[in-house]
């Protein structure tokens, strides 16, 4: 037994003890006055909720109201009790759904990045494909030209080799020491040489200008001024948090 509950049992003893009358029986006077409804009696009872002598009236009535007290109290713990396991269920259930949309966040990162590298992909062939065609447009212009130049300075050399082939002083030679005995028909000769080389002269100043006219090959070049761009936006790409997802952001799902 516990210290209170025996202090409160000696004070009941005290409470009996004092309420009968000495002598026996009904017949003295009351001793004692109920503190609740202020009526003497000679049976009284100690209230063990507030330490009170009260009768047998009042010490019922709040019996019922502590009774009603526990009742009340112990409905509405009980409603509580389920509130909190509520709360753990949700906690619980949350939990659950956390993983899952770890889960289901993780697939769609990996989604979207593969379908950024499949996009890289397409574009680093489109852009090998547009530098290739660049190129063989360039080479194929370039040969056309060059084939061009080759066969036009072709056919002037081949008339250069034809009319212009001896040397001047093999000519000299053949005119005679200081040209004393130069004839009319060596003279004709020598006039029709120099009509040709001046002519093979001018095929070749017109080869030249033609020459001139073309330009060669551009070199192809890979412009990849905007890629420090792009690396920050591929930084700044996607976002993983915590919380409720905004009613503006789309599910790709959706």
């Amino acid at each position: 037994m516990s210290g209170t509950a025996a202090q409160q049992q000696r004070q009941a003893s005290s409470i009996d003890e004092a309420q009968t009358p000495r002598g026996g029986g009904g017949g003295g006077k009351p001793i004692n006055t109920c503190v609740k409804c202020g009526k003497s009696s000679y049976d009284l009872h100690l209230c063990v909720h507030c330490s009170d002598s009260q009768c047998f009236n009042c010490r019922k009535q709040h019996v019922d109201v502590i009774l009603g007290e526990y009742s009340k109290n112990r409905k509405e713990a009980k409603q509580v009790k389920q509130q909190c396991e509520q709360i753990i269920n949700t906690l619980d259930t949350s939990g659950v759904e956390l993983s899952q949309s770890y889960a289901k966040a993780e697939v769609q990162i990996k989604e979207a990045f593969e379908k950024l590298e499949e996009a890289l992909r397409q574009r680093k062939l489109g852009l090998v494909r547009q530098l290739r065609s660049a190129k063989d447009e360039e080479m194929k212009r370039l040969k056309k030209d060059q084939k061009e130049l080759e066969a036009d300075v072709g056919v002037t050399t081949r008339k250069l080799e034809l009319n212009c082939g001896t040397q001047a002083k093999s000519i000299q030679g053949e005119l005679g020491v200081k040209y004393k005995l130069l004839d009319d028909t060596k003279f004709a000769h020598l006039c029709s040489l120099e009509f040709k080389s001046r002519e093979c002269l001018n095929d070749f100043n017109n080869t030249l200008d033609f020459c001139q006219t073309k330009e060669v090959a551009e070199k192809v070049y890979f412009d990849q001024e905007q890629l420090t761009d792009l690396i920050a936006l591929i930084d700044l790409f996607g976002d993983a948090t915590v919380g409720q997802k905004e009613n503006n952001a789309r599910d790709p799902e959706e």
